[in-house]
């Protein structure tokens, strides 16, 4: 169960991440 959590904990970092690059460099379309 703990490697489910790892591998979710670890994708929720790369997702907070690309949100923020997505964020700075590409202008919000709304």
């Amino acid at each position: 169960m703990s490697k489910v959590y790892d591998w979710f904990e670890e994708r929720l970092e790369i997702q907070a991440i690309a949100d923020d690059i997505t964020s700075k460099y590409v202008p919000p379309h709304v």
